[in-house]
């Protein structure tokens, strides 16, 4: 948002997106800059985003109980670690989704004539098999020239 806010010399609606959630900026800032920019809020990437932050409030913003003289005066909440078989199925989606994303918003309409910033060095991260919004078809040396839409 802040590249795309910069090229049309608006990084002072920044911070009014800087305030929401990350699900709710992927979901709603673009289309300050792009009035066609829909990313479906039900799609594989969107959940894997949700679960990713959820998870990281989890972990980072526990709940603690508080007692005075024995009484509870503050509900904590109990930390539960993430089931090891849950992880196993997420942990692709929570590496790949960047470069998901970002492949998904580089098919956007240009901003000023420019293109979202490539992110090249995906290197050996496969996209999750879950996320089937767009995929791209990439070379290194050139911009990308064929997309496929995967149902």
């Amino acid at each position: 948002m802040a590249w795309g806010l910069s090229m049309v010399d608006k990084e002072d609606v920044f911070q009014l997106i800087e305030s929401k959630s990350t699900v709710e900026k992927w979901l709603h800032g673009p289309k300050i800059l792009l009035p066609d920019y829909k990313l479906p809020s039900g799609s594989a990437e969107v959940e894997t985003l949700r679960k990713v932050f959820s998870e990281r409030n989890r972990l980072v913003h526990p709940k603690s109980m508080v007692q005075k003289d024995g009484k509870e005066k503050l509900a904590g909440r109990l930390f539960k670690p993430t089931k090891f078989s849950d992880l196993l199925v997420l942990i692709g989606g929570y590496f790949c989704l960047p470069f998901d994303l970002a492949d998904f918003f580089r098919l956007q309409s240009p901003i000023n004539g420019d293109c979202f910033p490539i992110m090249a060095h995906r290197g050996s991260i496969e996209h999750a098999p879950q996320h089937k919004l767009v995929r791209l078809s990439v070379s290194l040396s050139k911009a990308p020239s064929t997309e496929e839409k995967i149902m």
